[in-house]
């Protein structure tokens, strides 16, 4: 009995590898010339047969797995930049609260500069308002002094004016 001597269309044999394909058709065509009768050996039997039971003619590598990674000490970072980054977002950051430090002592400074400044001219105020007490108070004690002389010239006038009139009574009884 003769088949048919060419190999199944590839549509009727889902997902074979074309390569896989060929090579299957080449060995069966390759098998049928070596008949007698040109055709397809009536030995060979291609009832059930499968495609995919073939073995690969493909170079199929699976990759190996990757190797663990290292304890987290000594991992080192995937990305260089991520690691350049991280230390420029530190540099900032450090650098920032320096600056925040550098400013807050700053204004430290600048408030004891003003609180020594309020301090001395408070001080200047009283030293004047002292000098302006002692002033008064020496010009109090000058117008006393001057109101105790003018009493006493005034008791003195009048002393000399109880004198004198004693002295013209006197001279009148003795006229």
């Amino acid at each position: 009995r003769m088949r048919d001597q060419s190999p199944p269309p590839p549509s009727s044999i889902p997902h074979a590898p074309s390569l896989a394909l060929e090579s299957a058709g080449n060995a069966a065509l390759d098998i049928g010339e070596s008949d007698s009768g040109g055709g397809w050996d009536d030995d060979l039997d291609f009832e059930g047969f499968d495609v995919r039971d073939m073995p690969s003619t493909e170079c199929v590598s699976t990759p190996e797995p990757p190797p663990p990674p290292p304890p987290p000490t000594c991992q080192p970072s995937l990305n260089a930049d991520d690691n350049s980054l991280a230390e420029e977002t530190r540099l900032a950051e450090d650098a920032r609260l320096q600056a925040e430090e550098e400013a807050r002592i700053a204004e430290e400074v600048r408030l004891a500069e003003e609180a020594h400044l309020r301090a001395e001219e408070e001080a200047r105020f009283e030293e004047e308002a002292r000098l302006r007490a002692v002033e008064e108070a020496e010009e109090e004690a000058r117008l006393a002094e001057k109101a105790r002389l003018a009493e006493e010239a005034r008791f003195r006038e009048e002393d000399e004016a109880k004198i004198a009139e004693q002295a013209r009574l006197r001279a009148e009884e003795e006229i």
